[in-house]
């Protein structure tokens, strides 16, 4: 039962399902991680997968007018999709600026990330590169 309070009024709704738990088992929210990163599921068969990638690259490699420093590579969801979903991945660097590019030409994986490119708008020694990954789908019907 959850209470809702607003105002001046009270009022009770009945719970038929735990709030958090497993999915699979009746519950409206299971959230976990594992080593690929974290994920939330929802009763409604919306999925959220989350990663955070610490590397260290040097952002000196030119291709045109930008700079990049390896290539950064496929990286497994930290659980599956029933169809592929909407990703956002972007790149930050302890010192200025720097964004993430997709190698892929489709982004169709129902299992991982694509990889990719991190660049930069200047050649950049040394330094910490963090790169964060979203994705939201599917992971029932």
């Amino acid at each position: 039962e959850i209470t809702i309070v607003t105002g001046v009024q009270t009022c009770a709704l009945p719970i038929s399902a735990d709030l958090v738990g497993l999915v699979e088992s009746g519950a409206i929210i299971e959230s976990s991680a594992n080593a690929n990163g974290s994920f939330t599921k929802f009763a409604d068969g919306t999925l959220i997968c989350r990663r955070k990638e610490r590397t260290v690259k040097t952002l000196n490699q030119v291709s045109g007018s930008l700079y990049w420093g390896g290539a950064e590579g496929a990286k497994t969801f930290p659980a599956a999709f029933i169809a592929a979903p909407a990703i956002i991945i972007t790149a930050s660097l302890e010192v200025g600026e720097a964004w993430f590019t997709g190698a892929a030409s489709l982004l169709l994986s129902t299992a991982t990330w694509p990889n990719g490119i991190v660049f930069s708008q200047v050649s950049r020694p040394v330094q910490q590169v963090a790169v964060d990954y979203l994705a939201i789908g599917r992971w029932k019907a």
